[in-house]
């Protein structure tokens, strides 16, 4: 904070700058003036925090020079040398709002360092305040420019919620490569709701509130009022609100917590106004028996198993909420959906597109195999991942290699080694066309151990290389 000293005695101007260590408190004098004019015009200049004046000076007094300081900056803390036979003009300037006075003689060291300190710490605490009032400080203590203790904040213990409107993005997008606009438009706050803007960023704002009142017991009761007070006029605008806020830690976690849980909350609560708390963090890993049997079975190209497959899937799925198996399932279904553009906010509708779309690709014929046949085929599905041998399923069978060689040709009208094969880059076609594999990644996926080799199998059965399959 700056500090400015005017008084007419330069002995005085030069005892306050040597008796206290000012760097000590904080404090920096930028000017010394030896008459209230001349003060006042280094004040426009300088715009010090604290001025140290004496009353009776020449050209202008400390009264006269302390009005007009505090017409045009009130927030300047201003305090007043005086003596015993001019103790009577203190009375002048307390109507002025002069925060201390100090008498010339009992000037010291101990004093004059309890004073400023005391000036200081006003001066902390109203910035504090306003800062408090305008949102200001949380700003800055989300962006990591202030400390989290305790002494630093500045609701002492007023319960604040911290709120963030945002837009809905889509659990899923079909029929389009490229990512919706999700900028904010502005959204309408009810001037005399409390509500309180922090920022805005391109998808989200935040505000916050303090509870000064002490009313709201109840997060339905906070809930209600920011029903009323945010104008939600677009459908995929939706806001959470924090558990309730004491300090400076909890605001962090709490921004935290909704910073990463906007998206569960955003698929999985359909409200306009939802609360954060006893929402769980997202999950994003995909280790799902029940999905890998259906990725088999859509990378095979047999649509009618994966059709079966999907009531077991769904239900698991709605009750994991896993992010994950949702990005992988539309990774293995988007590449079959060539209509127009969909956008899928929450479960329901995902499901419901998934289904339209199994449903569509699910009505080719189903050919049929005797139980031998189509339990050798069902082997095969299961071991698409190793290089399964027609000796290997022959013995799982209990029937001799030849004999299965046969009769496999006869149903299939190919060799055992060749459905096999084909089977096998069927699948890795199809994972890389979506895009979402490199070529090692499925020729190690399927159990190759050369690219080289992969390549050429791939070549073989598919009329073209694997890098054709991939997208520019």
């Amino acid at each position: 904070m700056d500090v400015m000293l005017v008084d007419d005695d330069m002995l005085i101007l030069d005892d306050m700058e040597t008796i206290v260590d000012w760097g000590q408190l904080g404090l920096r004098i930028v000017c010394r003036c030896t008459n209230g004019r001349e003060a006042f015009s280094r004040f426009r200049q300088y715009k010090p925090d604290i001025i140290i004046a004496d009353i009776s000076m020449p050209v202008m007094d400390g009264i006269e020079f302390s009005r007009q300081v505090l017409k045009e900056a009130p927030e300047t803390k201003i305090i007043l040398l005086t003596s015993y036979s001019k103790f009577e003009y203190a009375r002048a300037a307390i109507d002025l709002g002069v925060v201390k006075f100090i008498l010339k003689h009992e000037l010291d060291t101990e004093l004059l360092t309890e004073v400023l300190s005391e000036v200081k710490s006003s001066i902390t605490g109203r910035r504090r305040q306003d800062e408090a009032s305008d949102g200001t400080y949380l700003t800055e203590l989300l962006a990591g420019k202030h400390d989290v203790q305790a002494d630093s904040y500045p609701y002492n213990g007023i319960p604040v919620y911290l709120i963030c409107v945002y837009k809905r993005k889509p659990l899923a997008v079909f029929g389009t490569e490229q990512e919706p606009d999700f900028r904010m438009d502005a959204v309408s706050v009810r001037e005399d709701s409390g509500f309180v803007l922090l920022w805005q960023e391109r998808d989200r704002i935040y505000y916050f509130y303090a509870d000064r009142a002490y009313q709201i017991y109840e997060k339905e009761k906070l809930l209600d009022r920011m029903s009323e007070a945010f104008l939600l006029q677009d459908a995929r605008l939706q806001a959470v609100v924090s558990g309730t806020i004491l300090d400076g830690p909890g605001m962090l976690r709490e921004y935290g917590r909704i910073h990463s849980y906007i998206d569960t909350l955003s698929y999985w609560r359909q409200e306009p106004v939802v609360s954060a708390d006893g929402v769980s963090a997202p999950k994003r890993q995909t280790d799902s028996q029940a999905l890998g049997e259906f990725a088999r079975s859509v990378y095979s190209r047999n649509y009618r198993e994966a059709w079966e497959r999907f009531p077991e899937l769904e239900e698991q799925m709605r009750a994991r909420r896993d992010i994950g198996m949702f990005h992988e399932l539309r990774i293995l279904l988007a590449p079959f959906y060539h209509g127009e553009p969909v956008l899928c906010y929450d479960t329901d509708s995902f499901f419901a597109q998934a289904k339209w779309i199994l449903e569509e690709i699910s009505r080719e014929p189903v050919q049929e195999y005797s139980m031998k046949v189509a339990k050798a085929i069902e082997l095969i599905k299961k071991k698409c991942r190793t290089d399964v041998s027609l000796e290997a399923v022959a013995a799982e069978l209990d029937i001799s290699p030849d004999y299965l060689g046969r009769l496999f040709k006869k149903e299939t009208g190919k060799k055992f080694s060749e459905y096999t094969a084909e089977y096998r880059m069927n699948i890795a076609r199809t994972m890389l066309e979506t895009g979402n594999y490199k070529i090692y990644e499925v020729a190690d996926y399927l159990g190759y151990n050369s690219s080289q080799y992969f390549s050429m199998v791939f070549r073989k059965y598919n009329r073209i290389s694997p890098s054709d399959c991939l997208k520019p």
